[in-house]
């Protein structure tokens, strides 16, 4: 079983990035239960994109995996 670093990432190599980093940073927080994320990443699948809508494309390729995230970076 994957824990949730990889499904992030594994859920984002749909969006064909040419960089990709996914850091857990719970461990930073008091929960330190997989639950703080910070992702950097680089998609022609951006381009054009404001700031807002590139976010809504991280989110709805991470889709039900949202809703285990308490922050993502």
């Amino acid at each position: 079983m994957k824990n949730k670093l990889e499904q992030i990432n594994g859920a984002l190599q749909a969006m064909a990035p040419t960089h990709l980093e996914v850091l857990d940073e719970s461990h930073m927080h008091s929960r330190g239960l997989e639950t703080h994320y910070k992702v950097v990443i680089a998609s022609e699948a951006f381009a054009g994109k404001m700031r807002v809508r590139r976010h809504q494309a991280v989110y709805a390729a991470l889709g039900p995996q949202m809703q285990e995230i308490h922050a993502l970076a």
